[in-house]
């Protein structure tokens, strides 16, 4: 129900299409990220193995143990746009 969010799983599996491999899709973080220690891995809301650890993707893998989200990895937001 939130607006804006990060993807599960299931919809990183259900739109990978648009979210990974393809030239128009790729994604580099920002100058500001980068300076931040951002690199090109991004953040799914789906849990990982540990408590504080969230699945992650980096390039077109998906890595379901997860990383400690204390890690500076970047974010790729989602939202649903309802046109009618």
């Amino acid at each position: 129900t939130d607006q804006i969010f990060l993807l599960s799983i299931p919809e990183m599996e259900q739109y990978e299409d648009y979210c990974l491999g393809s030239p128009h899709t790729s994604c580099e973080p920002t100058k500001y990220a980068k300076a931040q220690g951002a690199k090109s891995v991004w953040w799914l809301r789906t849990p990982g193995v540990y408590p504080s650890f969230a699945v992650y993707v980096a390039g077109v893998n998906i890595y379901m143990p997860g990383n400690s989200v204390t890690n500076k990895e970047g974010v790729r937001p989602a939202m649903w746009v309802y046109l009618n």
